[in-house]
């Protein structure tokens, strides 16, 4: 399994590269890939060799090229003296242009480094729910999240203005989550059915509701173990044949506080059917 380092890693150069969110299977790969090299140059040199590259920046001068790293990350042209610096170094061949993405990144200051760090938060969320919805994340829908990340700047409203605009991608309303795995999603726009199979899980579900749904795709009866409700904030182990799955439910109502030691009170206390 991929180190959070080398995820959060590849996650960054998605975004600084191809200006876009990584695929959950890309992810994954460069994150192994990163962690598995003794070379973290070489590396980064065959994540940016790809048709896709090819495809929207192959035609670029290398000025264009450098600048262009900059409108990404920072929604900005570069300063003259950096361009030149960073345009010098990738014709003399002393640095690729995926190594010249990160440095730049990583040199991020000040209403750069809120910028940048704004846009990996929508980057995250959007991967997260692909992964979540298993929805079908193809080479048709990069120029419209290209688009929806461009717009994320240094203010945090640009944040949730971004994950309102994935609404093109996800249905809004009944939409069926599947847990999968160590995760976190946010409920509480809409209702949601959150499917979880066979397993260990530690997921976190924040804003869930009466509306929203815990569906147990297997058979066996959940077991509720040790919860509690305090201060609008709840965390569950519910045991099943399968194993465990823990689950922390935030954005609770304060005044639903009580213990809950049944399948039946989690229904009582959150509405029917919200077990099943």
């Amino acid at each position: 399994m991929a180190t959070q380092s080398s995820i959060d890693l590849s996650q960054l150069m998605y975004v600084a590269y191809y200006g876009r969110p990584g695929d959950p299977a890309g992810i994954n790969f460069w994150a192994e890939q990163f962690d598995a090299s003794e070379d973290l140059t070489a590396a980064l040199s065959a994540f940016g060799t790809s048709q896709e590259f090819t495809d929207n920046f192959g035609t670029l001068t290398a000025t264009e090229l450098v600048n262009g790293l900059y409108v990404q990350l920072f929604n900005r042209d570069s300063e003259p003296a950096g361009r030149d610096f960073w345009v010098g170094e990738y014709e003399s061949g002393q640095s690729t242009l995926a190594s010249i993405a990160l440095n730049i990144a990583q040199g991020a200051r000040g209403t750069d480094e809120s910028t940048i760090t704004n846009k990996i938060t929508v980057a995250n969320t959007f991967t997260t729910r692909v992964e979540q919805t298993q929805y079908d994340y193809s080479a048709d829908d990069i120029a419209t999240i290209r688009e929806i990340l461009a717009a994320v700047d240094e203010f945090e409203g640009s944040v949730s203005a971004a994950i309102d605009d994935f609404g093109v991608f996800f249905p809004d309303a009944g939409t069926t989550i599947n847990v999968n795995g160590s995760g976190a999603f946010d409920a509480a726009a809409d209702d949601y059915l959150f499917l979880l199979a066979e397993g260990e899980y530690n997921y976190t579900i924040s804003g869930f509701s009466s509306g929203d749904q815990l569906n147990f795709a297997h058979d066996s009866m959940p077991t509720i173990i040790n919860p509690s409700l305090s201060d609008g904030e709840i965390d569950l182990i519910i045991g099943s044949d399968a194993g465990l799955v823990e689950i922390k439910l935030t954005g609770v109502p304060a005044e639903a506080d009580q213990m809950i030691f049944s399948y039946e009170s989690f229904n009582a206390a959150f509405g029917d059917g919200s077990l099943m």
